[in-house]
């Protein structure tokens, strides 16, 4: 996606939001913000503020930059965070060798533990796309007890194979051992 094609996804995102203006929270998928430069934030930001009064979170996918690599984020624009947002989830380990790739310049980091966050007065988990597939990262979740899962993916790639459904459907096993409540938001 180069960095126009982010600012307009990012400015469509913000334009579905607005569609639904009873929405308390509304998630996008992974990576629709593009790369998370100043153009797409301010443009985002300018889609929020459209809605001067409202108390909406908006939770988007994009890539964000880091000192030694990029990172899968989720990204938070809520009443009184600014501008740029706020990073509020990172995926714990990316797809290896297309996404996380040590050897390479332009890879992608890994957090190797995702920790709950507190989203609209709720302890969220977000598991961002190849992460859903993980076992390990879904043990981490039953320890730190969320009230909601975040799931959010970028399956454009794989819209044809049974990599959705496996996301999917995993998932949703976790959080019902869990309780948790689900939210999904997938392009492709």
């Amino acid at each position: 996606m180069t960095p126009l094609q982010g600012v307009e996804s990012a400015m469509h995102a913000g334009q579905m939001a607005l569609a639904h203006p009873k929405a308390a929270v509304v998630v996008f998928p992974e990576t629709i913000a593009g790369h998370w430069l100043p153009g797409t934030q301010a443009a985002l930001y300018n889609e929020y503020q459209q809605r001067p009064n409202t108390v909406q979170i908006w939770l988007v996918g994009a890539v964000t930059p880091g000192k030694k690599h990029r990172w899968d984020s989720v990204v938070e624009y809520a009443p009184g965070v600014g501008p740029v947002g706020h990073i509020v989830a990172r995926t714990a380990f990316p797809v290896p060798v297309s996404m996380w790739a040590p050897w390479a310049k332009d890879r992608y980091g890994a957090t190797w533990y995702e920790p709950v966050t507190k989203i609209g007065g709720q302890r969220v988990f977000t598991a961002i796309c190849y992460d859903q597939a993980l076992s390990w990262v879904w043990l981490e979740a039953v320890w730190q007890r969320p009230d909601v899962i975040v799931a959010t993916s970028n399956v454009w790639w794989a819209s044809r194979t049974g990599i959705p459904a496996i996301e999917e459907e995993n998932t949703d096993a976790w959080a019902r051992l869990m309780g948790a409540g689900v939210v999904m938001a997938r392009n492709g």
